[in-house]
């Protein structure tokens, strides 16, 4: 079901709930750069729960807050019994979830047994919203891909991501394009994950476009990669 820009706002707060709940043939619900807000994802986490078949949503651009992925979160991460076990791919970018969105998904992500995507660009999520989030990953093994463009993310926090990053055993891609690492960071996440991988990576793709790498960050770089 593609609902995409339908000037959909939090009064159908309800209405998305029952639908989410009774309807038993939704694979992909899209409704992205609507208005549902809190209030409408806190109507999908309690419908998620009862809902067997749906794999993927896509909320990008829906002004939800902390409270909504909060939310949303609970309803994935809750004990296996009560929890939504068919939900694949989540994208709540370009929402204002901020470090304290980030924090409980990271406290969902300990839990879930089913999300192999989780897409957060633009959300302003920090550097210890992203770190939080790398610190989960050591205890998932089933996230595969994780979107954290554009969140602000400094070099303060690149060591950390690249330690918690190099433990996951399952993560195959990582986004962290457009952010604010520098060279010094940009150099640093690299050395340190080729360094304190345990064994080989999983991951096969690693974008760190627009970080503010010069063309002296460029050259160490290359030499740290061997190239």
């Amino acid at each position: 079901v593609l609902l995409d820009r339908n000037f959909i706002d939090s009064s159908c707060a309800d209405a998305l709930e029952s639908l989410i709940e009774t309807n038993h043939h939704i694979v992909i619900l899209c409704l992205c750069y609507n208005a549902i807000g809190d209030l409408g994802a806190q109507a999908l986490a309690r419908a998620l729960p009862a809902n067997r078949t749906l794999s993927k949503i896509g909320l990008r651009g829906n002004n939800i807050g902390p409270n909504g992925a909060s939310a949303l979160a609970g309803a994935l991460g809750r004990d296996l019994a009560d929890q939504n076990s068919t939900l694949t791919r989540l994208s709540l970018c370009r929402n204002p979830i901020g470090e304290a969105g980030a924090t409980a998904l990271a406290e969902m992500l300990k839990h879930n047994q089913s999300l192999s995507t989780l897409r957060l660009n633009g959300c302003g999520i920090g550097p210890d919203g992203a770190v939080t989030l790398a610190r989960a990953l050591q205890e998932n093994t089933v996230l595969e891909s994780l979107g954290l463009r554009d969140n602000g993310i400094r070099h303060s926090a690149a060591m950390t991501l690249a330690r918690c990053v190099a433990q996951s055993t399952s993560l195959r891609s990582l986004d962290l394009s457009n952010n604010l690492l520098g060279d010094a960071g940009t150099l640093d996440f690299v050395q340190t994950l080729t360094k304190e991988a345990v064994a080989a990576l999983p991951l096969w793709e690693l974008s760190l476009g627009y970080n503010g790498v010069g063309n002296r960050g460029r050259r160490r770089w290359r030499i740290c990669a061997g190239g």
